[in-house]
């Protein structure tokens, strides 16, 4: 594969930078990625900032928000519908702001599974549903711009935005990840292991069992300062630690 899409939804903050230098940082290098941020209100405070992390980054505005959290996952979804208009590559990986690439075999195991005739490929379940969640996820552009990603309700129960793409893509994978299962951080590697099961931090695995995605949680409500819970990883948690990551040194961060 040469060229991906990567589509994130934001609101009010700078986490796409942060996520697009993890990308670049351990990506192949023969793959081009073309990111689409849709920051999900009027707001450009920080798409200077943001689109200054790399050339290929296409940033829409698109106001149905005014605030942080306000419209819940029918506004994520329709940022989400926004942005896969801006889509021109085979695949696009969505993802969450607050999410990083912490490994080089995010791409190797990702790409193995689209060559194992997956065409849907998530980071974690939902565990209400056991669908596919879209914390992260890659899939096939002409497959996810055909469904409908509003969250419904079919006899009084809840679906959300990933229930729609695995009611309606059978071929789907979804790696392991401590949110779904908090023994796993039993098993994985360092520094990761040592964040512990409360962290608040999702941790998906590779098949070696060592952590190739993060996922903070809750990072814009984080950022905003709209969310606080003892023993949570904050917001300035996971910036030092992204930043550790870009200069090779996360020994002790976090």
């Amino acid at each position: 594969m040469k060229n991906i899409s990567v589509l994130t939804v934001s609101v009010k903050s700078d986490l796409p930078k942060y996520l697009i230098q993890s990308f670049e940082k351990f990506k192949p290098s023969n793959l081009n990625i073309n990111y689409i941020v849709i920051e999900n209100t009027d707001d450009t405070t920080y798409k200077d900032e943001i689109c200054s992390a790399h050339e290929n980054i296409t940033w829409i505005n698109n106001p149905i928000q005014n605030q942080p959290m306000e419209g819940g996952s029918h506004a994520h979804a329709n940022g989400l519908q926004c942005g896969l208009k801006y889509v021109n590559d085979d695949w696009v990986f969505i993802c969450d702001p607050d999410t990083l690439v912490v490994s080089e075999t995010f791409f190797e195991e990702f790409f193995n599974k689209k060559d194992e005739g997956f065409d849907c490929i998530g980071v974690a379940h939902h565990p209400g549903f056991n669908t596919v969640h879209l914390t992260g996820g890659l899939i096939k552009t002409d497959l996810i711009k055909k469904i409908d990603l509003t969250p419904h309700s079919d006899d009084g129960e809840f679906h959300d935005t990933g229930s729609r793409l695995t009611d309606e893509i059978d071929n789907h994978y979804i790696f392991r990840n401590t949110w779904n299962d908090s023994s796993l951080v039993d098993i994985i590697n360092e520094p990761y292991k040592s964040w512990g099961k409360e962290c608040g931090i999702d941790r998906c695995l590779d098949s070696d069992n060592n952590i190739m995605f993060l996922h903070l949680g809750r990072g814009t409500a984080k950022f905003s300062n709209l969310y606080q819970q003892s023993g949570k990883k904050t917001y300035n948690d996971w910036v030092g630690f992204a930043n550790q990551l870009s200069k090779n040194d996360t020994e002790g961060v976090l």
